[in-house]
């Protein structure tokens, strides 16, 4: 669950709480997740998040993540990733709007999409959440922990404090 091979990592990769999100670019309660988790990450320095891609809305939910993944050979991924995410719902042509306006090289950036990288980390996001029986986003595993559903910032805060606390 929390092997990075197949993805990056936000926030302090060597953070004392490992947050694991599956999501959907698509998912309007991801979408507001987002921006709780990216507030925490800014906050609290001891917060490492790792993004699962986990398309199961619809097809430009898809190549959403496909160029989300993709863009990790050109080093944008924690930008292109928020910036997805801050947006309404996504057709390609937003999606490819996006990368442009942050300068990804478009071309290479649609090679990657259908790599071998890309396409196992989707399928090994799906083959995870069948095996932990969950079908909806978002999931998030904290600290081996499953959450199911929109964690409010709140919340989220809530349970990294009680984390820490169980470990003093």
């Amino acid at each position: 669950m929390t092997d990075t091979k197949d993805t990056v990592v936000i926030g302090n990769p060597a953070g004392d709480i490992t947050i694991v999100e599956f999501f959907d670019y698509n998912c309007p309660y991801c979408k507001t997740a987002a921006k709780d988790l990216q507030d925490l990450i800014s906050t609290d320095e001891n917060i490492k998040f790792i993004p699962r891609e986990w398309p199961i809305l619809n097809n430009n939910s898809v190549i959403a993540a496909k160029a989300a993944l993709a863009s990790i050979v050109q080093g944008k991924y924690k930008e292109f990733h928020w910036r997805l995410m801050k947006e309404g719902s996504l057709s390609d042509k937003k999606i490819f709007e996006i990368a442009k306006s942050l300068q990804i090289d478009i071309p290479s950036l649609k090679k990657n999409m259908e790599s071998e990288f890309v396409i196992n980390h989707i399928a090994k996001s799906t083959a995870l959440a069948r095996r932990i029986g969950f079908s909806g986003t978002p999931l998030f595993i904290i600290e081996s922990k499953f959450f199911p559903g929109f964690l409010p910032l709140e919340e989220l805060e809530l349970i990294i404090s009680d984390i820490r606390e169980s470990r003093m």
